[in-house]
This record gives C-alpha cells, structure tokens and sequence, in this order.
C-alpha cells in the first residue's frame, strides 16, 4: 500500500536533505534526517542514504558492510549494485567490484557514473578492451546531457579571456599572446582511442 501523497513529499525531502549533508559533509546532520527516514520505514533509497552516509568515515569497512547487505536485500537497485561496486573500487578490489559495477549498467545503462566506475575497475585490472568501451558508453552519455543554457557564447569566453588577460602581470601577457585558447563543452573522441583514454579528464 502506498503512502498518502504528502508524506511521500515529506520523505523524498528528507532525503533530498540528507544527500545535500553528506555532499556538505555534515555526518551529524545526516545522521538525525535518517533517523527520521527511517522511522517510517526502511527501502533500498534508505538503506543507499545510510551507505552514503557511512562513506564520510575514514575506515569504509561499515559501509562496505551496509552495503553488501542492502544490495541482497534489493538486488535489482542499480543505484546499490554501483554503490558496492564502487565501495570495493575505493578498497582496492577492482575485481569484485567488476561484477557489482557491470550490473548497476545492466540495470542503470543511462548512468554515465557507473560506466565511468567500471572503466576504472577495468584500469586497474589491465583490462584495456573493457576500460575503453565502457569510456565509449561514458564519452556518449555525457554528450547527451550536456543542456544548451550550460554552454557560453564565443562573446563571453572571448569576454572572460580578456579580463583574466589584463589581470596578468605585464611579463606574462608578452609572453603568452600569441598562444591559442581552445575552449570545448568536452574533448573530442581521439581521447577515447590514446592515453589519457578517460572523456572526463579533459572535459
């Protein structure tokens, strides 16, 4: 049975409020809106915002832990599959974070962090096939969502260019005039096919 609507919207703020602590960094914050999430009831996007939460320790082992049990109980989450996945990434254990990393995709294929994860689990497993097509899928999901209004008119780069250009001393304006600006919403595909590989890198 589904909660009535209000308290729906009451939840889903809550744990919109939770993420922005754990963004912040605020664990005690973070920690008193969970209690209150939790209070209703625990799910997959609780038991995600306790592993967050978790992740603000030095030592991951808790919310490895956490982790491992909340994607046996919800294994169909992508979010908690990409959650382990990374997790053990941070461990340094790339091989079993292949597994958990492949899966969040499977069910998730439109999230670029994901693809991004598994490519680094590739990395470190020498694995140069696997790490560049899971680049590919990254380079074209993060074109797709790269939004007009984000981008800048050649006038105001041109506009900026020039203010940081007069805000260099005399010395170091004779000395770079003459040199190129490129300026790119993100690289072009060579990267994909030579070091560094990664699409974020220079994007």
């Amino acid at each position: 049975m589904k909660s009535p609507p209000k308290v729906q919207g009451n939840r889903q703020r809550l744990l919109e409020r939770l993420h922005a602590s754990v963004d912040h960094g605020d664990a005690v914050r973070g920690q008193r809106l969970l209690e209150r999430i939790e209070e209703e009831r625990v799910d997959e996007n609780s038991a995600l915002a306790r592993w967050r939460l978790l992740t603000l320790q030095d030592d991951l082992t808790s919310a490895l832990n956490t982790v491992q049990e909340a994607v046996q109980a919800y294994p169909q989450c992508g979010d908690l599959q990409h959650a382990l996945g990374w997790t053990l990434l941070e461990l340094d254990q790339a091989e079993s974070a292949v597994s958990h990393l492949q899966k969040a995709c499977s069910l998730e294929p439109a999230f670029a962090d994901g693809w991004h994860d598994l490519a680094i689990a590739f990395e470190a497993l020498g694995d140069l096939r696997g790490m560049q097509s899971a680049f590919r899928h990254v380079f074209r999901l993060d074109r797709v969502e790269l939004k007009k209004p984000a981008r800048f008119t050649p006038e105001q780069i041109l506009a900026w260019a020039d203010r940081s250009m007069r805000s260099l001393p005399g010395s170091v304006v004779a000395a770079v005039t003459e040199l190129p600006i490129f300026v790119q919403d993100y690289p072009d595909d060579w990267i994909l096919e030579e070091p560094p590989y990664d699409p974020r890198l220079l994007g």
